[in-house]
């Protein structure tokens, strides 16, 4: 099964593609979009500890997302 025509996943166009290729596409499209994030988490008054988006997982829930909207 294809997606439809403007089809999106947050604003990423998934139109015409298959449920697998979209995931790769939006996978992608969620590691280039943190890959410049840097997060600090502050533990007390005088540490923290910098993260950058190398640093990070980003979870997602792709393929529970995709599988709702395909028509079957």
């Amino acid at each position: 099964n294809l997606f439809s025509l403007d089809t999106f996943m947050d604003e990423v166009d998934i139109s015409g593609l298959t449920k697998k290729e979209a995931a790769e596409v939006c996978r992608k499209a969620i590691k280039d979009r943190y890959a410049d994030v840097t997060v600090t988490v502050k533990i007390d008054d005088k540490n923290s500890i910098e993260l950058t988006g190398e640093d990070l997982t980003v979870a997602d829930t792709l393929d529970f997302s995709l599988a709702a909207v395909v028509v079957k």
